[in-house]
């Protein structure tokens, strides 16, 4: 189950469009790996806006910083479109762990 870097940029202007338009400035050919950072950003502060209990935001901001640090060692990305599509960032130069 892929999302395709089309997909990517597609949730992220129905996400944030203010992010959307800032990706159309970015190279053509660095669009999906910043879409993906984007969208990892998005991610992230959902957790932290949504989960009421700090600790079940923590643990789930763990799980995301293991599996972040899994892929940048190399490691398949698990079946979850986000961490797909920034398994393919990675490959196209997105450092994952600066």
């Amino acid at each position: 189950m892929e999302l395709p870097a089309e997909a990517a940029m597609d949730q992220l202007r129905a996400a944030d469009r203010e992010r959307w338009l800032a990706l159309l400035w970015v190279k053509a050919r660095l669009r999906a790996p910043v879409a993906a950072a984007l969208l990892l950003d998005l991610e992230l502060e959902r957790v932290v806006a949504e989960l009421s209990e700090p600790l079940l935001a923590e643990i789930r901001l763990a799980w995301w910083r293991d599996r972040l640090a899994a892929l940048a060692h190399g490691e398949p990305p698990p079946a979850q479109p986000l961490l797909i599509v920034l398994a393919n960032a990675r490959r196209a130069g997105l450092d994952l762990v600066a």
